[in-house]
């Protein structure tokens, strides 16, 4: 289970981080905020760093057993900092009319036609999966 957790961290933290080198060039943009992006990054070191501090008490747990309190402690943490990202962005959904239209009229007419060529071949995608998967699912060869 703790390998799942710190597999989680790892993963947090390359992908926020590969997002933020190539923010402002994907429709993710729109939605994720270089701010979130940011705190996605600090939440994926907060596993990592949980994830150690677990390692050493694990190893041994009855000399060192402040640190695994220390990792329950560091857990209880992260999990509030992942609900308070997870607020974020909720919030952040309930307004997004305003915060779209904010940014579509700051953007020029070359970047809406992208936009919008994105976004056509990003839906021409999901109704190409889609047919195949009634495809499957009518020659009955598809379990779930």
């Amino acid at each position: 289970m703790e390998l799942a957790y710190l597999t989680t961290g790892i993963i947090m933290v390359v992908l926020g981080y590969s997002w933020l080198v190539h923010h402002g060039d994907s429709l993710r943009d729109i939605v994720l905020s270089q701010g979130l992006l940011i705190g996605g990054v600090t939440v994926g070191v907060l596993i990592i760093l949980s994830f150690s501090v677990g390692a050493i008490g694990f190893f041994t747990p009855f000399k060192r057993d402040s640190w695994l309190i220390a990792h329950n402690m560091s857990i209880i943490i992260t999990m509030l900092t992942i609900l308070a990202l997870g607020a974020k962005i909720w919030f952040k959904t309930l307004d997004s009319q305003k915060f779209v239209t904010s940014i579509w009229i700051g953007w020029g007419n070359d970047t809406k036609a992208i936009f919008e060529d994105q976004v056509l071949s990003m839906l021409m995608r999901v109704r190409k999966i889609k047919e195949r998967l009634r495809k499957i699912e009518k020659k009955g060869a598809f379990f779930l």
